[in-house]
């Protein structure tokens, strides 16, 4: 790892300021507009290849706005059981 990571308490306090609620807000309607968009067809093309081309790159965004958000979510838990390994 390039950097040591947080202590527990300097992510919670990352974690609850005001940016990183707002970060984690704007990731998760980015999310939510995708998935809203794509079930109302708006990455339809002129022909299948376009559109399956299109789905593909739309998934993947999907997956790591997900994957961002979760870690996010979960980096606390982790920070913690790593600090209690060190005990």
């Amino acid at each position: 790892m390039l950097l040591n990571p947080p202590a527990e308490a300097e992510f919670q306090d990352w974690k609850g300021s005001r940016v990183s609620k707002y970060l984690i807000a704007v990731k998760e309607a980015e999310y939510e507009s995708l998935k809203e968009q794509w079930a109302l067809g708006d990455f339809t093309r002129e022909n299948a290849d376009a559109t399956n081309q299109l789905t593909a790159k739309v998934q993947g965004r999907l997956e790591e706005l997900w994957t961002l958000i979760e870690d996010v979510k979960t980096l606390g838990s982790e920070i913690e059981r790593e600090e209690k390994d060190e005990d």
